[in-house]
């Protein structure tokens, strides 16, 4: 590298500077009326701001800036050279000028943050008085039809053109339909993503863009998406949100917060509209043990970190209800949010006793796996990308435990007869090959299926999962499905008649023997607490054969314990 290169990007950023320095001046555009109204009337709030406008493309540019500022860092030190020389002080200058541009665009967020509610103001103007003109040109017309309402009613006969209206349709209706009366609520502000990270900027640069190119704010701005378009719609006076992305880093990794600062500019200049993002600093400064003592710490310290702290989206403060976990090394799937906000009333609603929300299934391999659609209680916290709410952390984090902490939630005193909700076909997909737990159980990891399949999720009626209805279908089919032997489940010889969606049964005696037979199935043999991954009341449901039959790895039918 040259030093004319230098002196360009030294350029750029006084230039950067100086668009930035006017983003702070007094815009020309006026301010909003007192009392919300625009001071250009109604339609002066229907277009964004000249520095609304600008703010984007400003972001942008910081963006662009730091982008090639990592570019260069990221070189071999063999190639900084200026006339044969060593270059530490370009490379200083370098790094000089990637900390004035971070701080820069610290700053810019916080401009930005003022823009988005000024603009968010102008729209709401925008929207009563348009509301207030269709209610003035309504007025004459309403009283005629009042009139003429009266006439029939008095009459007792109704015409073509008065009909009676139609009874409203019962709910039974929409549930036949497949639809909702009413769909359940995206995720906003109350509900961060918590993103655990340490040392690994690449995979965490790799965890990031699939969080980014799936967020609802995102998902919001692309043909068939799955957000609702009465709610999420760029042109309502109350823009899609989604959840905040809260990304906690052990340590101080320089180029994991570079990471973390790369996407913080590419969120703020590609999703103007999204909840902002957060970088917490955990130190591990006093922290003894391995890994899996410091990992354990780091989860305590980030959660409650974001429950007891208030998270600003839009101006307002808003409390963490929930939390969505995930880690520097899953890749989530394109509906990874819906599910979580069409379940989120399940996990909120005390009758129904759930730990957690889990996107994992340890037998979620692409042989075992058919069913995007199908969820199932386990009694087995999976872990690999989770929600957890409020409630949990009150009860759990004053005695949260300094290692070993998904152990730990497997516990009965902490499990407390409370299960998890999963998914057949994950919604996460674990793609380290280094980590803390040595990459254990990497055959089944490596082989995962990431679901690819969009499900409107806030659409569907989850009533099913809900515990009265579950535990007696759930025995109901256990009990009716024809008992096949290992050999026959594995190489997928089903009985003759057999129904193509008809489950079948292959019984293990104990759980000492369990891990036998699951082993001879080619499933998750692991066995936890006494509990085998992803089972319900023992009960291991997996997809075998060509086929991909629903198979249920059970006890005998008269050790279950289910209503």
């Amino acid at each position: 590298m040259s030093a004319p290169r230098v002196l360009t990007g030294a350029a750029l950023l006084l230039f950067l500077g100086g668009n930035f320095l006017a983003m702070r001046q007094p815009s020309s555009a006026p301010p909003p009326a007192q009392g919300g109204g625009p001071a250009g009337g109604p339609g002066a709030a229907g277009s964004p701001p000249a520095w609304a406008a600008s703010s984007g493309a400003v972001a942008r540019q910081l963006q662009s800036e730091l982008a090639t500022t990592n570019a260069l860092l990221d070189r071999p030190v063999a190639a900084w050279t200026v006339g044969g020389g060593a270059a530490s002080a370009l490379e200083k200058e370098l790094s000089a000028q990637k900390a004035a541009l971070s701080a820069r665009f610290e700053a810019l967020e916080g401009t930005l943050e003022d823009i988005q509610t000024k603009a968010s103001r102008l729209a709401a103007a925008a929207a009563t008085a348009a509301a207030a003109k269709a209610e003035a040109e309504e007025a004459k017309p309403r009283a005629a039809r009042a009139a003429t309402a009266e006439a029939v009613v008095r009459s007792k006969t109704f015409s073509r053109e008065a009909a009676p209206p139609p009874p409203p349709v019962a709910p039974a209706a929409f549930a036949a339909a497949g639809r909702r009366p009413q769909e359940v609520s995206a995720l906003g502000a109350d509900s961060p993503v918590l993103m655990i990270c340490f040392s690994r900027a690449d995979y965490l640069r790799r965890a990031l863009a699939a969080v980014k190119k799936f967020h609802p704010a995102n998902l919001a701005l692309s043909p068939g998406s799955l957000s609702s378009s009465s709610s999420s719609s760029l042109g309502s006076d109350r823009p899609p949100v989604g959840p905040p992305v809260v990304v906690s880093q052990d340590g101080e990794d320089g180029r994991v917060a570079s990471v973390i600062g790369d996407f913080k500019v590419s969120m703020l200049g590609d999703l103007p509209t999204a909840s902002k993002v957060v970088h917490l600093k955990h130190s591990q400064r006093g922290i003894g043990g391995d890994g899996y003592h410091k990992l354990a710490q780091h989860y305590g310290w980030a959660l409650g970190q974001v429950f007891e702290q208030l998270h600003v989206s839009h101006g307002h403060p808003v409390a963490a209800q929930r939390v969505l976990l995930l880690e520097e090394d899953l890749e989530i799937a394109p509906d990874f949010f819906d599910y979580f906000a069409a379940t989120a009333p399940l996990l909120d609603d005390p009758k129904e006793k759930l730990l957690c929300v889990s996107a994992w299934n340890d037998n979620g391999q692409g042989p075992h796996v058919s069913d995007p659609r199908a969820v199932y209680r386990s009694s087995f916290f999976p872990g690999l990308g989770w929600m957890m709410n409020r409630a949990l952390w009150t009860e759990l984090g004053p005695r949260w435990p300094r290692a070993y902490w998904d152990d730990w939630l497997r516990e009965p005193p902490q499990q407390a007869g409370r299960e998890v909700l999963r998914p057949e076909v994950c919604r996460t997909y674990h793609f380290a090959k280094k980590g803390v737990s040595n990459n254990q159980y990497s055959d089944f990891l490596t082989t995962i299926k990431l679901n690819d399949e969009l499900v409107s999720w806030r659409a569907r009626d989850l009533s099913f999962l809900r515990r009265a209805e579950y535990d007696p279908a759930f025995r109901r089919e256990v009990a009716g499905a024809p008992l096949v032997g290992v050999d026959e489940a594995r190489q997928g010889r089903w009985p003759q008649g057999l129904k193509p969606d008809q489950p079948v049964r292959v019984e293990y005696p104990s759980v000492a023997r369990f891990e036998a037979v699951a082993r001879r199935l080619g499933i998750m043999d692991n066995v936890k607490a006494g509990v085998p991954r992803v089972a319900y009341h023992g009960v291991v449901t997996v997809r075998l054969g060509p086929d991909r039959r629903k198979v249920h790895v059970s006890p005998p039918i008269s050790a279950l314990k289910l209503a």
